[in-house]
């Protein structure tokens, strides 16, 4: 099944995010390709941008192009509603327990929003694949990381519990599956939830770490905090195994006296005029006069 290239924007707030997911996916859009830009940060810029109001829903902005503003607090209710439903299902023989009583507590996890940003992710990707492009619009570099490196955790935790379950099913001589012919049926409900999950979050780690069919780039500004900020993404995010593949520098005219990261550079110049609207920012793009396959080039490939 075709799945989408996936590009994500993250770096300090403040350095351009939004405006660079928005010309990325404007310039791909414009040949040919389907594409769809989400915001997945709290502070929406996209609907400024665009001039036009977004929501959770993914709304045409342009030809070849959608975009949406993904509500968090939607993601974090969606979360923890699959959440009970699992544990009901899974403790359906507990029907002397007042289980509803013990989710409340459920709301306080900690590490909700970045579960949530993930769901949202994965739905998108879920949902719409069809797309050439699924651009994200990244929150600020902390919330960003702990996003990142959620499915390697996750699955790390879920081992210990899948060896956990499997001692405990040992001790109990509990019988696990029951062969039918030459195929085996998982009877423990809540083994075999412990191993979708693991596959879930496998599946993820595998996403973020390719580098051919995911892009994670930085944007920065030529400036003091935008660099230290941006060395530390890096060097965080490749002890995870997950690889920056590019530094946009934003407002940048001139890539003399950059700072050199060890990545491969793109620099967006300055614009004289806001660049919000769709008539403004296609004056930009093609002032700037860099097609798809250069800024692909430049932003995407290794």
């Amino acid at each position: 099944m075709k799945t989408p290239s996936v590009i994500f924007y993250v770096g300090k707030g403040g350095t351009g995010k939004s405006t660079v997911s928005a010309i990325t996916a404007m310039t791909l859009a414009k040949s040919d390709n389907k594409v769809m830009v989400a915001s997945l940060d709290a502070a929406h810029n996209l609907s400024d941008i665009f001039q036009t109001r977004l929501s959770h829903k993914p709304k045409r902005v342009a030809p070849n192009l959608l975009a949406a503003e993904i509500d968090r607090e939607r993601m974090i209710q969606a979360f923890l509603k699959e959440t009970r439903d699992s544990i009901k299902q899974t403790y359906s023989y507990l029907t002397a327990f007042n289980l509803d009583s013990y989710f409340n507590i459920l709301k306080f996890s900690p590490g909700l929003e970045e579960y949530a940003l993930v769901k949202a992710f994965t739905q998108l990707l879920d949902r719409y694949p069809d797309l050439d492009y699924l651009i994200l619009d990244m929150p600020p570099t902390a919330l960003s990381l702990k996003f990142f490196t959620l499915p390697a955790l996750s699955r790390t935790w879920i081992e210990q519990l899948e060896n956990l379950r499997n001692e405990i099913n040992k001790k109990k001589e509990i019988v696990a599956t029951v062969r039918y012919g030459k195929k085996e049926h998982g009877r423990d409900k809540i083994l075999n939830r412990i191993k979708a999950m693991k596959e879930y979050y496998t599946n993820l780690e595998s996403i973020f770490r390719n580098q051919e069919t995911t892009t994670i780039s930085v944007v920065a500004n030529n400036d003091t905090l935008s660099v230290s900020e941006t060395r530390r993404t890096v060097s965080d995010l490749k002890t995870s195994n997950i690889h920056i593949k590019s530094v946009v520098w934003n407002r940048v005219d001139n890539p003399s006296g950059l700072p050199g990261l060890n990545l491969p550079a793109l620099c967006v110049p300055p614009s004289n005029t806001p660049l919000t609207g769709i008539e403004a920012l296609n004056t930009f793009i093609n002032t700037w006069d860099v097609d798809a396959a250069t800024l692909v080039g430049k932003v995407v490939a290794p």
